[in-house]
């Protein structure tokens, strides 16, 4: 993660440059659930994932369980924490 700072006309610009995709996911994720994480870990409730994705909240919440058997944890705490490498 990088954060970035400019100024162009008088006006300061920051913002945060984050990695395509997170370290430590496992290769066995599809590409939505890489999605998915990824809206997770910019701290969307299951709700907010999916109208994002057009989907249904029903669908989030089984990509979620999904995703967390994959990566071997059993919440989103649990899941960020791991992401993030603490």
């Amino acid at each position: 993660m990088r954060v970035l700072a400019t100024t162009f006309q008088g006006h300061r610009a920051l913002w945060i440059e984050l990695p395509a995709t997170p370290a430590g996911l496992p290769d066995t994720l599809t590409g939505a659930e890489r999605e998915v994480v990824e809206l997770v870990l910019s701290g969307a409730s299951n709700q907010q994932i999916a109208d994002a994705r057009g989907a249904s909240y029903r669908t989030v919440a089984n990509q979620l369980a999904s995703i967390f058997k994959k990566v071997g944890v059993s919440s989103r705490v649990e899941l960020v924490a791991k992401l993030s490498g603490e």
